[in-house]
């Protein structure tokens, strides 16, 4: 009898139920493990949550490939063997770290190599796709536990653009008819989820941290800006801003979603050539303010009631130039760690993978023309059997 059908059988009965989330970002500084207890009645509980930071060799080639034009075919199907394999690494790690045993199941995004979110033409056919890599098959085989992935192309399947999922984990564990909420993720990218009385949209909003790890690797050798501290010494430079903010991701309407394709190193280079001279941090805060301009531009544009608090996830939620400017630009808003919502901000997308999971294997269906742009719901993910 397969573990798929035993793991069916324990959900329909009404047993607990243990997942493992795994998450790796567009900043690609690390692995994010969430592990939760799902039950029928109840809703998850966290059991425990840890990151891995990735080898700079490692989050090298991840970046390689995420800002490379062209991709080797072979070096594509041995990356993400690669990737697979030292993921189950990073799990053995985390599970012979506690007390906790072995997941039912495991739950993972995969590392995003190619987003590709607008409508293009191919072999005559309008088409669009999103593609992560770290092969689940060598996952399954690996641990010998059943692995559930690839749930963006559901949602591309169904007409969306494969992104952002969160905010329906978003809305599943912090909608409330007595607010109107705002969850704001600055990971490498940044997206923003509306839990309206009323209404419920989301998207992403433009760079997260992208950029200003890109620049900190760049004037600093940093991995990223620590606190937004680099920032928070420049002035930001309007003429600067306003030529990012020419960016062709902010001409789209919501719903939206981006990535490095849009937002690379070399794009921003190729701007800053035209601003010799400009002081480092001046650079820094003027691309940090990008961020916080692409928040609030998403607010102004699409709230249809007044936001009342929003909660900060992801990296740069510890930003303090990120926390400032939002306060300056949206001031009637309360701004809080989303910690404060029962979910430690640095895991919550971990811990949403194992959601996904779990809604896969259960039959639930997932989506909405309001955040992905998809036509219909439809359950998301694919099996990787032991």
């Amino acid at each position: 009898m397969s573990a798929l059908f035993n793991l069916l059988g324990k959900i329909k009965s009404g047993r607990k139920v243990i997942g493992l989330g795994l998450m790796s970002g567009t900043s690609a500084d690390g692995l994010d493990l969430a592990l939760l207890e799902f039950s029928k009645k109840e809703k998850p509980k966290l059991l425990a949550a840890r990151t891995y930071p990735y080898s700079s060799q490692v989050r090298k080639k991840i970046l390689e490939f995420q800002q490379a034009s062209q991709i080797s075919p072979d070096e594509a199907v041995l990356f993400s063997q690669f990737l697979g394999g030292y993921w189950a690494g990073l799990v053995k790690k985390f599970l012979s770290a506690g007390r906790t045993g072995r997941p039912d199941f495991i739950a993972s995004h995969g590392q995003t190599i190619r987003h590709v979110p607008e409508l293009q033409t191919f072999l005559g056919k309008r088409l669009r796709g999103s593609w992560q890599t770290g092969e689940a098959e060598v996952l399954a085989k690996n641990l010998n536990t059943l692995v559930v992935s690839d749930f963006r192309a559901g949602d591309v399947a169904l007409g969306g653009s494969g992104a952002p999922l969160m905010p329906f984990v978003h809305q599943y564990l912090f909608a409330t008819p007595k607010k109107v909420r705002g969850i704001l993720n600055l990971g490498g990218i940044a997206n923003l989820t509306f839990l309206g009385k009323k209404s419920f949209w989301a998207g992403d909003t433009g760079p997260g941290n992208c950029l200003a790890d890109y620049l900190a690797q760049k004037f600093y050798r940093l991995s990223r800006d620590p606190g937004g501290k680099k920032a928070m010494r420049g002035e930001i430079s309007p003429s600067l801003l306003t030529v990012l903010k020419k960016n062709r991701f902010f001409a789209r309407p919501f719903p939206k979603s981006t990535g490095r394709e849009d937002f690379s190193g070399e794009w921003l280079d190729g701007i800053l050539k035209r601003f010799p001279g400009m002081e480092k941090e001046d650079v820094m805060a003027t691309v940090e303010a990008l961020t916080v301009w692409g928040v609030v531009e998403a607010v102004r544009k699409n709230a249809r009631e007044k936001l009342e608090d929003v909660y900060l996830a992801g990296g740069g939620a510890k930003n303090l130039f990120f926390a400032k400017q939002l306060q300056n630009f949206l001031p009637d808003v309360s701004f809080h760690p989303a910690g404060r919502l029962g979910w430690p901000a640095d895991y919550l997308e971990a811990a949403g993978l194992a959601l996904f999971g779990w809604w896969c294997l259960k039959g639930e269906k997932i989506g909405s023309a309001s955040v992905t742009g998809a036509k219909k719901k439809g359950v998301l993910g694919k099996v990787s059997q032991v």
